[in-house]
C-alpha cells in the first residue's frame, strides 16, 4: 500500500479537482445569512489588540489587496443581494468611513433590512462634519427604508489615540433625534472596560443603567449573541444600547512553548456560547440555518473560520455561482458548515495537536481553518477522515474519481490511518521546498519553528538549514542563527499569508 502521507500535496491537488459533495443548499441552509464586509484595511486608531495592525493610509497608496475598489464594491453588492442576507456588518479590517462614498453606495444598493456600520468615530470629532455624514447616511437609508446602526467602538485603546470628543458629539446628535427608530447609535465595548462610563461622568451626563441577560441577540431574525448588553437611559429619555464583547488576544507570533489558557478560554466561550458550536453558520429564530459570510478587503470570500489557502473564492476572479460552488461543494469547506467545530478539532488533534494549539493560540476566528489545516500532511488526513465519514453517510458523489490510493486508505480503521500518518516523514519543511524559494518566507518559517508552531524533527531542521544555505550561499549551522528577532516587517508578512 502506498503511504499517501509521504506525498500529500499530489493527492490534495487531485481531490481538489473532484466535485465530492453536491448539497441542496436551499434545504440545508435555507435561512437568512449574515455577511461581514471589510471595505479597507486602513485605520487611524492604532489599537494594540487589532489583528490587522491596521496602518494609516498614505496619500497616494492604492492597492486592490488592501481595500475594495469600485468594482469590488459592486461585486460585493451583487454577492450580498444574491445570498439572502438578513444582517450586514460593515467593519474592518480598517475604518469604513475612510471609504465613505463606497459606504454610501453599499448602504443604498444592498437588499438588507438590518445594516450595522462599525466605526471608531474619528469623523465625529467635528460636530458639523458628523451631522453632515449622518445626514448623507440618512438620505441613502431612506432610499430603502433600512434599519441602520452606527456602532462606535469605545474602550481604553481607542480613546488612547482618538480621544473622546467624538463620543460626546455622537451622543448629543442622536439624542436630538430620539424618535428615529430606523437609525440609531450603539456602543461596542470590551467586558470589564469602564471607558464609556468614564466619558459619561467626564461630560456630566445624568443616566441610569439597565443590564440585560447574558448572550442575548440584537436581531429578531438571526441569533447573533453577545456576552452582555446594557441600556443607558438619559434624563431626556434618550436610550443608548451598549454591547460588551470578549477580548481576544490575536497574535500571529504567539509563543506556543507557553500555555494558551486565556486564548483557549475566550475562543471556546465564543464558539459554544455566541456561535452555538459553529463559526461558519448562523441559526435563525425559526430554527433554520444560514451562513456567516466574510468578505475581505482583498475580495476573498469565505464563511467565518473557513478560509483555506488552497480554496480561495474571490470576488474579482469568480462570479456568484463559482463563489458558492467553492464554499458549498468543496468537501473541506462544506465540512466546516456541517460539523460542530469541536468535531473538526478532535479529528485534527488525533494526529497533530500542535495544529489545534496553533489555530486556537493565534486567536483569530476569521482564519481558524487556515491555521488548523495549514500543513498539507494534516490537511490530507482531514480529507481522508471526512471522506470516510461522508461516504458512509452517502454524502459523497463521484466516488469513482477518487484516487485508488486514497480509497485504500479510507477502508482502513482510524488507528491504522493514524499509524500511516505517523510513519510519514513529510513535514512543513518538505511543503515549503515544493514551492519557489523566497528568502524571507523561509526566515519566517524558522521563526515560527522556534515558537513551536510546527512539529519538526532535528533531521528535518538540518534539511531546512541545508536547503536555505544552498539558496542563499550562507553557511549557517543552527536555524536560530537565521532568525532575526528584530525584524519589524515580519508580522506584516505573516499577515499577508491569508491575503493571497
Amino acid at each position: 500500500m502506498i503511504n499517501v502521507f509521504e506525498n500529500p500535496s499530489i493527492y490534495i491537488e487531485k481531490l481538489r479537482r473532484i466535485e465530492l459533495v453536491n448539497i441542496n443548499s436551499k434545504v440545508e441552509f435555507s435561512g437568512k445569512s449574515i455577511a461581514v464586509i471589510f471595505p479597507t484595511k486602513y485605520c487611524n486608531a492604532n489599537c494594540k489588540f487589532c489583528i490587522f495592525r491596521s496602518p494609516v493610509k498614505k496619500n497616494n497608496e492604492k492597492s486592490i489587496r488592501d481595500e475594495l475598489n469600485e468594482i469590488g464594491i459592486e461585486k460585493s453588492i451583487e454577492f450580498i443581494n444574491k445570498s439572502e442576507i438578513g444582517y450586514l456588518l460593515v467593519s474592518g479590517g480598517g475604518e469604513p468611513f475612510f471609504k465613505f462614498d463606497n459606504l454610501l453606495k453599499l448602504i443604498k444598493n444592498v437588499n438588507v433590512n438590518d445594516i450595522v456600520i462599525v466605526t471608531n468615530g474619528f469623523w465625529a470629532n467635528n460636530y458639523s462634519r458628523a451631522v453632515q455624514y449622518l445626514k448623507k447616511i440618512k438620505e441613502v437609508q431612506l432610499h430603502g427604508k433600512k434599519n441602520i446602526t452606527i456602532r462606535v467602538s469605545i474602550d481604553k485603546w481607542h480613546c488612547e489615540n482618538l480621544g473622546n470628543k467624538h463620543i460626546k458629539n455622537l451622543i448629543d446628535i442622536f439624542a436630538k433625534f430620539n424618535d428615529d427608530k430606523q437609525m440609531k447609535l450603539k456602543v461596542h465595548t470590551i467586558s470589564g472596560d469602564d471607558t464609556i462610563y468614564e466619558i459619561l461622568k467626564e461630560y456630566k451626563y445624568n443616566y441610569a443603567i439597565e443590564y440585560k441577560d447574558e448572550y442575548s441577540s440584537d436581531n429578531y431574525v438571526l441569533n447573533k449573541s453577545n456576552r452582555r448588553r446594557a441600556t443607558i437611559k438619559f434624563c431626556n429619555e434618550y436610550k443608548l444600547e451598549v454591547e460588551f464583547a470578549k477580548l481576544f488576544k490575536p497574535n500571529l507570533e504567539v509563543d506556543l512553548k507557553e500555555e494558551i489558557i486565556s486564548q483557549y478560554d475566550v475562543f471556546m466561550e465564543d464558539l459554544l456560547e455566541s456561535q452555538k458550536g459553529n463559526f461558519s453558520t448562523v441559526t435563525n429564530t425559526d430554527g433554520t440555518k444560514g451562513l456567516d459570510f466574510l468578505i475581505n478587503y482583498n475580495g476573498n470570500v469565505s464563511t467565518w473560520a473557513n478560509y483555506q489557502i488552497s480554496n480561495s473564492p474571490n470576488l474579482y476572479k469568480h462570479d456568484y455561482n463559482d463563489l458558492m460552488d467553492k464554499i458549498y461543494n468543496d468537501i473541506i469547506s462544506y465540512s466546516f458548515l456541517k460539523e460542530p467545530f469541536r468535531n473538526i478539532m478532535e479529528i485534527v488533534n488525533a494526529v497533530n495537536p500542535i495544529a489545534v494549539k496553533r489555530a486556537v493560540g493565534i486567536n483569530i476566528r476569521d482564519y481558524f481553518g487556515m491555521y488548523l489545516l495549514y500543513e498539507n500532511k494534516t490537511l490530507l488526513y482531514y480529507y481522508v477522515m471526512i471522506l470516510k465519514e461522508y461516504i458512509k453517510d452517502n454524502i459523497v458523489i463521484n466516488i469513482e474519481q477518487i484516487p485508488s490510493e486514497i480509497k485504500q486508505i479510507i477502508k482502513l480503521n482510524k488507528e491504522e490511518i493514524i499509524d500511516l500518518y505517523k510513519e510519514s516523514n513529510y513535514s512543513i519543511v518538505d511543503q515549503y521546498m515544493e514551492r519557489e524559494f523566497l528568502k524571507e518566507e523561509w526566515e519566517d518559517l524558522f521563526f515560527l519553528i522556534s515558537l513551536k508552531h510546527f512539529d519538526v524533527s532535528k533531521d528535518q531542521i538540518k534539511t531546512a538549514i541545508r536547503y536555505y544555505n544552498e539558496n542563499t550561499k550562507e553557511k549557517f549551522t543552527k536555524y536560530k542563527q537565521i532568525v532575526n528577532d528584530e525584524d519589524a516587517n515580519r508580522y506584516r508578512r505573516l499577515l499577508e499569508r491569508f491575503n493571497t
